[in-house]
């Protein structure tokens, strides 16, 4: 949980600095998450893609401020039982472009 936390401060601190100006409060998510029975990355990827066509296809300036990235723990052995299979961390740049986003 702790990498989760600090990619997820760096991404705040980061737009923070290349906006120059404060627009309100950001908004960072993060999910962990198991593949479905008989599924895997590669489900996972094609996911991904067909999520981002869609995104693309739609043109919203507001959608288009979202950032999103995979996370994917290391282990020795694939799969282990207890623990996640990837992660998800999500950044819109402040509530207003989350809430036009997300309407």
């Amino acid at each position: 949980m702790r990498p989760i936390l600090t990619i997820a401060l760096l991404l705040v601190g980061a737009q923070a600095l290349a906006d120059g100006h404060p627009t309100g409060p950001s908004i960072t998510e993060s999910f962990t998450c198991e593949y479905n029975d008989g599924k895997d990355a590669d489900d996972l990827s094609a996911a991904v893609d067909y999520w981002n066509r869609q995104i693309d296809r739609i043109g919203s300036k507001h959608i288009d401020g979202y950032f999103a990235a995979l996370l994917f723990p290391l282990r020795a052995t694939i799969p282990t039982p207890g623990y996640d299979d990837f992660g998800w961390i999500g950044y819109w740049p402040n509530l207003d472009t989350m809430g036009a986003g997300l309407s």
